[in-house]
């Protein structure tokens, strides 16, 4: 009985660690087709961050777009792109490192220009799809977004 009731138990350990892993995998993989279509210059960085994001963080991405485009020829100093450091990027997919933080986020860090930067993403996963849901970069970009759509002004 004993016997029955460890091999159960070891079992069910093992499944959940599969499922652990497994979710792991499909979590880094986005990360990484998301970086793919971000370096290949296909789509700016706020337009890759719209495709691959939730719901509720592109409507708050859609309200600041609102505000930056009703105050035409003003720079607003929050424009910038989220997912990669700096104006300009020699980002290259096969440097960038993925791990799994204890809280679930991913963190992707690299190096840019000689300055290493990190960004971790907080992600919502159905089965075999995720979308981002924030960003921290350390503070959180929905929350920024938030900030300024209460503003209301550049």
């Amino acid at each position: 009985m004993q016997r029955f009731l460890l091999l159960s138990l070891l079992t069910a350990l093992t499944s959940t660690l599969t499922h652990a892993d497994d979710q792991s995998s499909i979590q880094i993989n986005f990360m990484k087709t998301t970086y793919t279509h971000l370096l290949n210059n296909q789509l700016s960085g706020i337009d890759v961050l719209k495709k691959f994001s939730t719901t509720d963080l592109n409507q708050w991405i859609k309200k600041t777009d609102a505000i930056a485009d009703a105050h035409l020829g003003e720079m607003c100093d929050w424009v910038y792109d989220p997912m990669l450091p700096g104006q300009d990027n020699d980002i290259r997919l096969n440097q960038l490192k993925y791990t799994i933080l204890h809280n679930g986020r991913v963190r992707v860090q690299g190096t840019n220009f000689g300055e290493k930067f990190q960004i971790d993403y907080e992600l919502k996963c159905d089965h075999q799809r995720c979308k981002i849901n924030d960003l921290y970069d350390p503070q959180s970009y929905k929350q920024k977004l938030k900030h300024i759509a209460k503003q209301g002004a550049c």
